[in-house]
């Protein structure tokens, strides 16, 4: 039923939300700091905090029609446009990843990327085996990063971001790295 569903709303929404979902890749790009295509295809999950996920695998951003939806009806696409970013993020962790593991040095630290990679190896998914929240995704350092970045950005461009979901496991340090986006956000702009 939920595939019959999907392609009832895809193809009825497809037109309307693709436009949507290529502009803010292409406006995110300059923040980004990746320079390769961004893939990314519709999939759907009745579960709508699953707005999209990363596919590493095949460098695939895949985004929940049926949340983009709800979002679009709501008149809530900063929601989108946030978790769209985050995942951007997951592909700069990748591909610093890749240039670390091929001996280039990169201006991210190697700790940290060292960290990305035993994630990365080591995931632990969003949502436990009884499809709760799972707090060790959250404080994984690539996760802690994306969300910080997304956040960050749309607080930057949006000022007003109070609509946005932010872990509950995070405290300070999770807003020092924001402020710390925010304020190299704000020196890109002056430069």
């Amino acid at each position: 039923m939920l595939k019959d569903e999907f392609e009832k709303l895809y193809n009825e929404y497809d037109q309307i939300l693709a436009p949507i979902i290529a502009k803010i890749i292409n406006d995110n790009y300059k923040y980004c700091k990746i320079s390769e295509k961004i893939k990314w295809g519709w999939n759907y999950d009745q579960n709508l905090s699953i707005m999209a996920t990363y596919d590493r695998n095949n460098n695939l951003i895949q985004i929940n029609l049926f949340s983009v939806i709800k979002a679009y009806k709501e008149k809530l696409l900063i929601i989108v446009e946030y978790f769209v970013v985050h995942e951007i993020r997951h592909i700069f962790q990748n591909i610093k990843i890749k240039e670390h593991k091929s001996g280039i040095c990169n201006d991210i630290n190697s700790n940290l990327v060292e960290k990305w990679i035993y994630e990365n190896e080591h995931y632990e998914k969003a949502l436990d085996i009884n499809n709760n929240e799972n707090p060790k995704y959250f404080m994984q350092n690539c996760e802690i990063d994306a969300y910080a970045f997304s956040y960050a950005l749309m607080k930057h461009k949006y000022k007003d971001v109070s609509c946005l979901y932010v872990p509950q496991y995070y405290g300070a340090e999770f807003y020092n790295i924001v402020n710390d986006w925010l304020e190299c956000f704000k020196n890109e702009i002056e430069n």
